[in-house]
C-alpha cells in the first residue's frame, strides 16, 4: 500500500534527514572523544607544562577510541605524538618504551597516509625514525618532507634543524641543500641557538658553509659563536 501523496515528500525529508545523521554520527562521537582531552594535548604544546603521565595515557586512549569511530589525519598524528612522548617517559630502551616508539611510528604513517601536509607530524616521524634506526638513508624522505611542507614554521625551524644536523652523514645531496637553507633562516631570525646547535652537534663547518654565500649572515654569526 503506498502513502498518501501528501505523506511522501515529509517522507523523503524524513529518510534524507536519518541519512544524514547516520553519516555524521561517526564525526560526532569520534569528536566528543577527542574534545575531552584536547587541553592535555594543548598543555603538552606549552614548553615547561607539567602533565601527569595519566592524563596523557587518558588523551592517547582518547585518540584510539576517536579512530574506532573516524579515521583521520590529525587523530592518528596525535596518537602519534603521544606514543612518542610516552616512548620518550618511559625510556626509549625499557620493553614499553620500545614498544611504545614503534606505536609512534605506525600512528605517524597512518596519519601522513591520510593528511600529507602536515609539517609537525614529518618532523616527529624523522625524530622516531632516527631514535629506532640510527642515521639511516631513511631519514631523507621524511626529513624532505618535513621542510617542504613547512619550511618557514616558526615552532619547527630550530628542533627540525638539530635532527639535519645530527642526520647529516646520512643525507643526500637534495636534502642537505633544503637544511642549508633552513640554517640560513635560522641564522637570520634566531643566531644563538643556531650557534649552540653548532657547538652541540659539532656542525660549525657545516653552518659555515652554508652561510659562506652571505657574508653579513656569516659575521653575525661567528660574533654570536664566539660569544657563547
Amino acid at each position: 500500500m503506498r502513502p498518501p501523496q501528501s505523506l511522501t515528500p515529509i517522507l523523503l525529508a524524513l529518510a534524507a534527514g536519518l541519512l544524514l545523521l547516520w553519516f555524521a554520527t561517526p564525526r560526532l562521537i569520534s569528536g566528543l572523544y577527542q574534545a575531552a582531552h584536547d587541553q592535555t594535548l594543548r598543555d603538552l604544546a606549552r614548553p615547561g607544562n607539567a602533565v601527569s603521565a595519566l592524563d596523557v595515557a587518558r588523551a592517547g586512549e582518547s585518540r584510539s577510541e576517536a579512530l574506532q569511530w573516524l579515521e583521520t589525519g590529525r587523530a592518528w598524528s596525535e596518537l602519534g605524538a603521544i606514543r612518542l612522548l610516552q616512548a620518550e617517559t618511559t625510556g626509549y630502551t625499557s620493553l614499553w618504551g620500545r614498544a611504545y616508539l614503534l606505536r609512534s611510528i605506525a600512528a605517524h604513517r597512518e596519519g601522513l597516509a591520510l593528511n600529507p601536509a602536515q609539517p609537525y607530524t614529518w618532523t616527529r616521524l624523522a625524530r622516531a625514525t632516527l631514535t629506532q634506526e640510527g642515521v639511516t638513508p631513511a631519514l631523507n624522505p621524511l626529513l624532505k618532507m618535513a621542510v617542504l611542507t613547512g619550511p618557514y614554521e616558526p615552532r619547527l625551524l630550530v628542533s627540525r634543524l638539530e635532527l639535519g644536523l645530527i642526520a647529516w652523514p646520512g643525507l643526500d645531496d637534495a636534502v642537505r641543500a633544503l637544511m642549508a637553507e633552513q640554517i640560513r633562516i635560522v641564522a637570520r631570525f634566531y643566531p644563538e641557538r643556531l650557534a649552540r646547535l653548532a657547538k652541540r652537534h659539532y656542525a660549525l663547518s657545516i653552518v659555515r658553509d652554508a652561510l659562506a654565500t652571505d657574508q653579513e649572515l656569516s659575521r653575525r654569526f661567528d660574533f654570536v659563536y664566539r660569544r657563547l
